[in-house]
């Protein structure tokens, strides 16, 4: 599909046993720089469930009846924003994250089916990082974050107020490899 002024390919899952009269969570997952579309239709939409499964572990319990959820997975086409090919940074929000949140504002905030009690963002190193901004940018949208290798770059990006997402206090679990050859431990 496409979201916002910006083409974004995305794929959803919806649990298949999927009922409009109940409501389920949404969690948006965003990929990191290796599920990127870096020319159109390579590498495909559904790299950004092969490659980095993040977005299958949600499905995988729906399907199995535990913790049914609708599972939103943007993608990022490279080629169409070469100098910003990320989702934010610090707690701003770049054109693919300003599309992704338009995506779910517009696609899922307003179904009777959503509960707008429980979205929650996740992401894996580019997508750590726009996890951050995304909570950053929107905090009273969502009810938790996963960030996995991700960092706020704040240096670069104007700072970061951590303080504004005293809302999600206890509902933001960071994990992070002191390794990580790509997103340097020693943001934390």
């Amino acid at each position: 599909g496409e979201a916002g002024e910006l083409a974004m390919n995305y794929l959803v899952y919806y649990p298949s046993n999927f009922d409009e009269s109940k409501e389920y969570p949404v969690v948006m997952v965003l990929h990191g720089s290796g599920q990127m579309e870096f020319m159109p239709g390579y590498p495909s939409t559904d790299m950004i469930v092969k490659r980095n499964q993040a977005a299958l572990a949600w499905a995988k319990d729906s399907e199995n009846g535990i913790n049914e959820c609708i599972v939103v997975a943007p993608q990022i086409s490279y080629y169409l924003t070469p100098d910003t090919p990320m989702w934010g940074g610090g707690a701003m929000l770049m054109p693919f994250g300003l599309a992704a949140y338009d995506l779910l504002e517009n696609e899922f905030l307003a179904k009777d089916y959503v509960d707008e009690d429980r979205i929650y963002v996740t992401g894996l190193s580019l997508g750590g990082v726009g996890t951050y901004a995304m909570i950053g940018s929107h905090p009273e949208t969502f009810a938790g974050a996963i960030i996995a290798c991700g960092a706020t770059y704040e240096d670069w990006y104007g700072g970061y107020d951590y303080s504004a997402l005293a809302p999600l206090s206890g509902s933001i679990y960071l994990t992070h490899a002191k390794g990580d050859p790509e997103v340097d431990f020693s943001f934390y």
